[in-house]
């Protein structure tokens, strides 16, 4: 952001970092001394989260996101959302944005009510991906990140199939 070498004698001006980290390297000769420096920091970084716990959608068709709306989503994000529609032959989930960080967040998904059931994909990164189709009623999105990098996060939608209505004379 900046380079400041004690040749002028005005303070520098305010430094704004983008995002949650900014660091400060000083370095020093050893044939000049001088007062030295002092630096204070304020920041507009809260604990915000946007999604926890559990929560479940039953409905035939719905949309949810990471729950960050036009924010980045928040650090440490540990968030499921289960897609219980009773009667369905299978439930498809699309994404309509998709912009994690690569690598060290996440959005897993299971073909069942839990994390113990058959992991259909791993997803990260920015790219949109493919449909997703569970083999039933049940499908579970399960939405990590770390504590570092957080970025726009994730819209999905799903829609089911119910089985037909049959009449048996």
């Amino acid at each position: 952001l900046a380079t400041y070498d004690g040749s002028t004698n005005t303070l520098p001006s305010t430094l704004i970092s983008s995002g949650g980290t900014m660091l400060l390297h000083f370095t020093s000769n050893s044939s000049y001394n001088d007062l030295g420096w002092e630096v204070s920091y304020t920041s507009n970084i809260t604990n915000t989260t946007f999604c926890s716990g559990l929560t479940l959608l039953n409905d035939t068709a719905d949309t949810f996101t990471d729950g960050s709306g036009s924010q980045d989503y928040g650090s440490n994000s540990d968030c499921k959302w289960l897609i219980d529609v009773p009667g369905a032959m299978n439930i498809t989930l699309a994404f309509t944005s998709f912009d994690i960080e690569n690598n060290y967040d996440f959005v897993k998904v299971y073909d069942g009510n839990s994390v113990n059931a058959n992991l259909l994909a791993t997803l990260t990164g920015n790219t949109i991906p493919a449909n997703i189709t569970s083999s039933g009623s049940k499908l579970l999105v399960h939405f990590t990140s770390d504590n570092m990098v957080n970025k726009p996060g994730w819209n999905a939608l799903y829609t089911s199939v119910k089985a037909p209505n049959v009449t048996y004379c």
